[in-house]
């Protein structure tokens, strides 16, 4: 449950696999032991090892079969079937109605049959927790006990306890004192953990809601029963609609908000209230589902994660339609005067120097996602001390990503980066070149560019750059958990990125979705905004502390949003990595597997450089493998002979020359070509937010702000009114994600070499953690396995554990 955070195999366990190399009759002795519980009225507890049982407990009498189990008060539960009858009632002091209620009556069935048996479970922890799913089987010796199970363990929703573990002390005084609160406490990673600990890692529980069941008939006149349980935190990620819910009665009608009426916003814009009236223009955008109270009251209440208001004007970027327009109008077809080399601009007649693209801060439309006319935080519980409910918020405060010094938008449409070192795309040099240009962006010797523009919307609080410009020394990781230290412009936080406003509200008016599908489309979305630079998954974590926001304890389970490529390689923080044999007396496997199979895009990408060192054929950064050599020391000699791909300067008669005109060419057809070129890479944005400002063309106004500071003591550079926020050039962004000497030091990618084990029944392994193995070939002595599965099979009298783990190479 950990991953994708790194840790450890913690030493107790290592050591308990470790003591087993070699010794497996003393497992082998042990019996494991199932118990399933379900507090459905009153309770039911199932066991495959029960503490005490009588003859008659198990096959019955003459009258009927076996118990099917016992309740919480350790009385026996028979089989019953569920009726219905009329009863007379009081009501309420106005005499008495004929009601139907349901009733449990005990059946005659067949006598003398067995009560019923568990036969095997499987549990599979996959990455991420998303995937941990439960399934066992019961098998019943009669229809009526198959009937009465069914009450208890195949109702859609319901929820399930189960224990599992060997027959030691230490496991066995681990069983739960059951009641509804204390299965209810099995949501808390903490809660199960220290029971592990407490057990020498020979005992665990989880809990599940009941997401499938069916019933067979099977030999011997007998019914399987088959339930399969899926991890709590799934649900709400899987099954909540993004429409939000609605609530019985009078309250539900004061819910839906009213829109901002213009005047309201003037008044805001004359006041001074810059951010409130940019929120109140937002707000009135916001599909009708969102136009709900909690989200309109955020202007009066509520600050983000750093404890800023959400009406900050830093959370907008060119939002305010009014300005737009005003200066799209101003700006068309205008001479502008500039000191640069003595020349002069000139918008072109017809073209929009403009993008209609408006932005909001991810941090503040994750706050309107998550706000609906139900409240999805947790409380505590009315009925059970130390316990709270289910957060069905997906978390997003702390949520890292890779980075690097120079990062832009390739698509505008999706995102803007408000990066303190964004490249200058020169947008002057479009307006005022008199000769026909291609280039837009100048580079030092190195690949970098020569100058940069600042385009963090906070520029009084650093913290909100991405990437962020200092390095990583101050984050919340959870126990048992590797501290990672990241330097400066290698990493930066989800929540600081802009998201197309737009694109944000399109995804958010989409019907018969639920919000699992809306988080990974707008996650989805920026990613390819950076050529899949990013891989986004919504993982359950334990929540490290309790210090945050939406009121969860520490190790209550939640959602959180990762991205998985941000690793750091330095090797020296996993020195206490435990090692084992994979064969031989001295391993503690009872059987393993080391498999390389590289997913098609990988080979594709692995094959294509081994054909050219120097060439990069591959765009996409999900697939872009930095793999030198698995085994080998250098490149195949036969490659060089017959390399597939070679740097070839193309015949002269193919060069792309421009066509010459017979005639002077016409400046204004040049500038405007130069324009038409820059603005099919360049989405170009005001960061005029202030209505206030003076709309007026004024030659000298203009001049101010489109020179470089230097003319006629100007004092405000070019990007402190219009800016380039991102630029269309896939093969750019992938130049400058190389460039400089800390440009791969935040990522190690999880490589799908596989090593998988299996060894007699341990608890206290989990997704995330790392391991490495002795005897594999030394070309894997620096790496270590990650653990992505994990999975336990109790069955025939024996309980084994699977692991799979995945490379991450650390030299």
């Amino acid at each position: 449950m950990l991953f994708p955070n790194l840790a450890n195999i913690e030493g107790e366990v290592a050591n308990l696999l470790n003591e087993r190399a070699g010794n497996n009759r003393e497992v082998s002795g042990y019996q494991p032991w199932l118990r399933i519980a379900s507090a459905y009225n009153g309770g039911l507890i199932l066991e495959s090892v029960p503490n005490t049982s009588s003859f008659a407990d198990v096959y019955g009498n003459t009258q009927r079969s076996g118990r099917v189990g016992v309740n919480f008060n350790g009385d026996n539960v028979y089989s019953y079937q569920r009726k219905t009858r009329v009863v007379s009632k009081s009501n309420g002091g106005f005499g008495r109605v004929q009601v139907t209620e349901d009733y449990n009556q005990s059946v005659s069935e067949r006598p003398n049959r067995p009560s019923p048996i568990i036969e095997g479970m499987s549990l599979n922890f996959g990455t991420g927790g998303l995937t941990r799913k439960t399934n066992f089987s019961i098998k019943c010796f009669t229809l009526q006990q198959a009937e009465t199970l069914q009450t208890y363990f195949a109702e859609p929703g319901f929820t399930v306890l189960v224990e599992y573990g060997w027959n030691t002390d230490k496991a066995l005084k681990q069983k739960a004192v059951l009641d509804k609160c204390e299965m209810a406490r099995y949501n808390n990673y903490l809660h199960v953990k220290r029971k592990e600990e407490a057990s020498d890692y020979q005992y665990s529980g989880y809990l599940g809601f009941i997401t499938n069941s069916s019933l067979a008939n099977s030999e011997g006149e007998s019914y399987i029963l088959d339930i399969e349980l899926t991890t709590i935190g799934e649900i709400p990620a899987f099954l909540q609609t993004h429409k939000g819910g609605t609530i019985e009665g009078e309250e539900s009608k004061t819910l839906s908000g009213t829109k901002f009426d213009e005047g309201t916003i003037e008044d805001a814009a004359d006041d001074g209230e810059v951010g409130l009236s940019l929120f109140m223009q937002m707000y009135n955008k916001l599909p009708q589902e969102k136009q709900i109270v909690y989200v309109k009251n955020l202007h009066k209440q509520g600050v983000d994660s750093r404890g800023n208001p959400w009406i900050h004007e830093g959370n907008f970027v060119n939002m305010d339609d009014k300005i737009r327009e005003e200066l799209s109008e101003s700006l068309t077809n205008a001479n502008i005067e500039t000191s640069k080399n003595d020349s002069s601009a000139k918008i072109p007649k017809g073209v929009n120097v403009f993008s209609n693209h408006s932005f909001i801060r991810l941090e503040l439309a994750f706050e309107i996602l998550n706000q609906y006319r139900i409240k999805l935080t947790p409380k505590n519980s009315d009925d059970c001390e130390n316990v709270k409910t289910f957060s069905y918020i997906i978390n997003t405060d702390n949520t890292l990503c890779r980075g690097f010094k120079h990062m832009f938008s390739t698509d505008g449409s999706k995102l803007l980066i408000p990066n303190r070192n964004h490249p200058e795309f020169d947008l002057l040099k479009a307006l005022t070149s008199k000769e026909a240009t291609e280039s837009y962006l100048e580079k030092n010797k190195d690949g970098s560019p020569k100058t940069i523009l600042n385009l963090d919307q906070w520029p009084q609080a650093e913290d909100y750059c991405f990437p962020q410009v200092k390095p990583l020394n101050e984050y919340e990781w959870g126990d048992g958990v590797i501290t990672q230290d990241y330097k400066a412009h290698t990493y930066g936080y989800l929540k600081d990125l802009f998201i197309n406003f737009e694109f944000f509200c399109e995804v958010l008016g989409r019907n018969n979705v639920v919000n699992k599908d809306i988080y990974y489309e707008l996650l989805n979305g920026i990613s390819a905004a950076v050529n899949n630079y990013w891989y986004f998954e919504i993982e359950q974590l334990p929540c490290p502390s309790d210090n945050n926001r939406n009121g969860e304890k520490k190790g209550d389970q939640r959602l959180e949003i990762k991205e998985l490529t941000l690793c750091s390689p330095d090797r020296s923080l996993f020195n206490d990595c435990p090692s084992f044999m994979s064969s031989g007396v001295e391993t503690p496997f009872l059987s393993s597997n080391f498999n390389m199979a590289l997913p098609a895009a990988m080979k594709n990408s692995i094959v294509g450089k081994r054909n050219s060192q120097t060439l990069g054929l591959n765009d996409d950064g999900a697939t872009d493998a930095d793999i030198s050599y698995i085994f080998a020391s250098e490149q195949d000699p036969v490659l060089d002979v017959l390399n597939s791909f070679t740097v070839e300067n193309p015949p002269e008669d193919l060069e792309d020359k421009p066509v010459e005109s017979p005639d002077d060419p016409d400046e204004d057809e040049i500038r405007k070509a130069n324009f038409e070129i820059f603005l099919n890479f360049a989405e170009v944005y005001t960061n005029v937010k202030d209505r206030e400002g003076d709309f007026d063309v004024k030659e000298e106004q203009w001049k101010k702000w489109l020179t470089l500071g230097i003319a006629d003591g100007a004092n405000a550079n070019a990007d402190a009114i219009l800016f380039v926020g991102a630029w269309k050039d896939r093969a750019l962004f992938n130049q400058f994600s190389k460039t400089g000497k800390d440009a791969k030091s935040s990522t190690n990618i999880l490589i799908p070499i596989e090593f998988e084990f299996e060894t007699f029944g341990i608890t206290g392994i989990v997704t995330g953690q790392l391991f490495r193995i002795k005897d594999l070939p030394s070309k894997f002595k620096d790496s270590a396995f990650q653990v992505v599965e994990v999975s336990h099979e109790l069955g025939s009298g024996l309980w084994k554990t699977k692991v799979k783990g995945k490379l991450r190479n650390f030299s």
